[in-house]
């Protein structure tokens, strides 16, 4: 007998979960399906910066309250060989902070203990999945076990080797940035509430505190080998642009290593499966984007999604018509991380200085991109 649900979400990371106790606090019956365990889930080593706007619509909705995580009130870039600085400040803004920085096991065990008893939503950690398919107004997932699950629509949140989007043959647009990233923890003293960008020329390197003495470090580069090759000089040159703002000793651990590339799925909705977070979009890790623009994105939808199962329409009309083509701010990451590297990073780097001399422009950017509720 299958079993039975309104939402399948395949993918029990921040994305899904969240998803799932959103449309929970709705009254939408949600089952989350996870391929890995529960303790490989709960292990989570990266560090997320989590938007004011994305935390304040998580602690609204009850889904999880990070506002007394280490607070980021600053973000600034810099460039090898320019003496200026580009500054965002949370005063200049006119927000209280910018954001927080949240360990990703820290994380996942507050989302999943949201979820412990909870009457509208579900999880399976270690489930390996064989087959989905439609029939009608159903959307059905079976298990290598044969075990049927059955909903009305299905969340795809599964990363960006997504398995859905591969079982849908869903085609991906893929750029390689030829580069390879490694992330992991420095320690260092200064100012502890500022998060960086600095590029070199072959190089850039994201610096995001979360305490007062270390931070999450992305070191990205044309090879593995030519990180850890010249990482010490980095190190010298990147203490000698932060002119004493932030003092890095050295670095601590390194956590993952991966190629940098930036991808989209062609379509955000195939048949009765909506597509959310990396198995939607994944991007260059520039100012720690990739998250609040995959929750931001994801809220958009979630925010009507009970009406539409409630109004008894087709629902596969419903998410076609709804098709967000919110490509534009996920495009606009990838390309400055690139221009910002290129021949013309110096040209880039003037047309990004000029505009913080409007802050209009970015009083405009922020009602249109941060989330509402």
């Amino acid at each position: 007998m299958a079993y039975s649900t309104e939402i399948i979400i395949i993918g029990g990371g921040a994305i899904g979960l969240i998803s799932a106790l959103y449309l929970g606090a709705q009254g939408v019956s949600c089952l989350v399906l996870e391929k890995k365990s529960f303790e490989e889930v709960v292990q989570g080593k990266r560090h997320f910066a989590i938007a004011q706007d994305v935390v304040e619509w998580l602690a609204y909705w009850k889904i999880v309250d990070l506002r007394s995580f280490w607070i980021i009130q600053n973000a600034a870039v810099r460039m090898h060989g320019v003496c200026t600085e580009i500054n965002f400040s949370s005063k200049r803004l006119g927000l209280p902070y910018l954001g927080v920085m949240v360990h990703e096991h820290i994380l996942m065990e507050m989302l999943i203990s949201m979820i412990e008893n909870h009457p509208y939503v579900s999880v399976m950690f270690s489930e390996n999945l064989e087959r989905i398919w439609h029939e009608g107004n159903r959307i059905h997932v079976m298990n290598k076990k044969d075990k049927i699950y059955t909903g009305r629509c299905c969340i795809a949140a599964d990363g960006k080797a997504s398995w859905v989007r591969s079982q849908l043959k869903s085609k991906v647009l893929r750029f390689d940035f030829k580069q390879d990233a490694s992330s992991g923890i420095v320690k260092f003293q200064g100012d502890a509430h500022t998060v960086w960008d600095v590029f070199f020329k072959d190089h850039c390197i994201g610096i995001l505190p979360f305490s007062s003495h270390e931070a999450a470090c992305i070191l990205m580069g044309p090879s593995k080998k030519m990180l850890y090759s010249q990482k010490d000089d980095l190190l010298s040159l990147l203490n000698d642009l932060l002119h004493g703002k932030i003092k890095i000793f050295h670095f601590k651990q390194w956590d993952a290593h991966y190629p940098l590339t930036a991808g989209r799925s062609k379509e955000e909705v195939q048949e009765l499966v909506l597509f959310l977070g990396d198995a939607l979009e994944w991007m260059h890790p520039l100012m720690g984007q990739g998250m609040n623009l995959s929750l931001r994105y994801a809220s958009r939808w979630l925010k009507n999604f009970p009406d539409a199962l409630r109004s008894g329409i087709c629902l596969k009309q419903w998410l076609l018509r709804s098709q967000q083509n919110n490509w534009k701010a996920g495009a606009t990451v990838n390309f400055g991380a690139l221009a910002l590297q290129s021949s013309f990073r110096l040209t880039s780097w003037n047309i990004m200085r000029c505009t913080t001399f409007f802050p209009k422009i970015f009083e405009w950017y922020f009602k249109k991109t941060h989330i509402t509720y």
